[in-house]
């Protein structure tokens, strides 16, 4: 009914009107909208953008930053730039003019480049109680569960680019230092088992979410 009342007033709109409508659900408004709109799609900023955007802002207010930590901040953003701009300003605050990589980690609720690789080492040797000890001392801290397993599965996929591609540079938001670590690990796992790893968790996330005791499921 509301659209049904939307459509008269555009197809006789007030001389003097512009109206702009913004969604992130098109799919759901009726053809008969659409088709009296001009439509626009914004896609998310790429990482390097972001990055190249925070870079400038931080050279001007004398922030040092490494690029792992800006990287941090543009995934975190998830192709915002006002967000990316907001979590500068905020872990900026924090800070003496220098913010870290496990500063912002802190902030941001993210999990340590350490600990992924840490964790990654131990299910590629099996080494169950080292793997255990890892995520408690995580849920502890209060990091969510879902959200690490989310990074760990990013973290297997960077790995399997790594393996895969000789050039991984342009398919992996990291420093070459990190990209570095990544074929290093890289090369003691098969694609077939990150494959299965990633499959695995991708299923785990389902149990974690469904679950009073998420750590339980992981």
């Amino acid at each position: 009914d509301a659209f049904n009342a939307l459509l008269k007033t555009l197809e006789e709109p007030p001389a003097h009107v512009k109206f702009i409508f913004a969604t992130t659900q098109a799919h759901k408004v009726p053809p008969t909208i659409l088709s009296r709109c001009q439509r626009f799609d914004f896609r998310r900023i790429s990482i390097k953008d972001i990055v190249d955007s925070l870079k400038a802002i931080a050279r001007k207010e004398n922030l040092k930053v490494d690029d792992d930590v800006l990287i941090l901040m543009a995934k975190h953003s998830d192709g915002s730039m006002r967000d990316a701009q907001v979590v500068l300003d905020q872990i900026s605050s924090f800070s003496d003019g220098k913010i870290s990589l496990e500063g912002a980690s802190k902030i941001l609720g993210a999990v340590s480049d350490d600990i992924l690789f840490n964790l990654a080492d131990s299910i590629k040797s099996k080494d169950a109680p080292r793997a255990l000890k890892i995520i408690d001392d995580l849920a502890n801290e209060g990091k969510d569960i879902a959200q690490i397993v989310l990074y760990l599965i990013e973290h297997f996929r960077d790995l399997s680019v790594a393996k895969i591609k000789k050039d991984p540079f342009a398919l992996i938001d990291a420093s070459p230092e990190k990209i570095k670590k990544y074929q290093e690990q890289a090369g003691t796992f098969t694609v077939e088992e990150m494959l299965y790893i990633v499959y695995t968790l991708s299923n785990t996330i389902d149990f974690v979410r469904k679950s009073n005791m998420a750590r339980v499921p992981f």
